[in-house]
């Protein structure tokens, strides 16, 4: 569902275009800077980009696609899967995750815990990174531009909506670097991890 490898983020491109025309793809967005030209691919290439779903981009009458690949910090690569471009379930929405938590590990850690000296995982990223994901998913099913989400993020943003993403976090998926920060959340949020699991672990069950 997610995935960050060292390809190229692709643009489809439905109708064919003269070579000298401007680029679909922006120079930078986000913090994140071309590290190349853009490439259009013609249909002709579709086999060695996109592998066994070509066929089935033919289908849809796209002429050619457009690659760039893009850096942050001249160190990351950010790649995006071809495949959840076109999603209509808010897969795509996913992509906030991988952005959210690369950001974290360049920098937003050590400005949200000043006191430690080495990055880790944290309650806070992946509260944050989900939240990013369950933000996005809300705005474009309310906005219309999806008609139903997939049922994990239709799950995230309920339990965004309710305000419990970080005892989900704490209780579903935590690791070595999540459960150092139980002791301090419990502390200031003893009522709402009870109600947690009164109102979701329980009352699902």
């Amino acid at each position: 569902m997610r995935r960050l490898s060292p390809i190229v983020i692709l643009c489809l491109i439905a109708a064919a275009r003269p070579a000298a025309s401007q680029s679909v793809l922006p120079s930078s967005f986000a913090g994140w800077n071309a590290a190349e030209a853009p490439v259009v691919v013609p249909s002709a290439g579709f086999d060695q980009v996109l592998g066994p779903d070509a066929a089935i981009f033919r289908e849809y009458f796209l002429k050619s696609l457009e690659r760039r690949a893009y850096t942050q910090g001249g160190q990351t690569t950010l790649s995006i899967d071809p495949k959840i471009l076109n999603s209509n379930d808010g897969s795509n929405e996913w992509l906030m995750y991988d952005l959210t938590r690369i950001a974290w590990a360049k920098g937003d850690f050590f400005k949200n815990y000043p006191d430690e000296k080495e990055y880790r995982h944290s309650l806070k990223e992946e509260a944050a990174a989900l939240r990013m994901v369950a933000e996005a998913a809300a705005k474009d099913l309310k906005s219309g531009k999806i008609k139903a989400l997939e049922p994990s993020l239709a799950m995230l943003v309920k339990l965004n909506e309710d305000g419990f993403l970080e005892a989900y976090v704490l209780f579903a998926h935590p690791d070595q670097g999540i459960a150092r920060d139980y002791a301090a959340y419990r502390k200031d949020n003893r009522e709402k991890l009870r109600r947690y699991w009164l109102e979701v672990v329980i009352g699902r069950s």
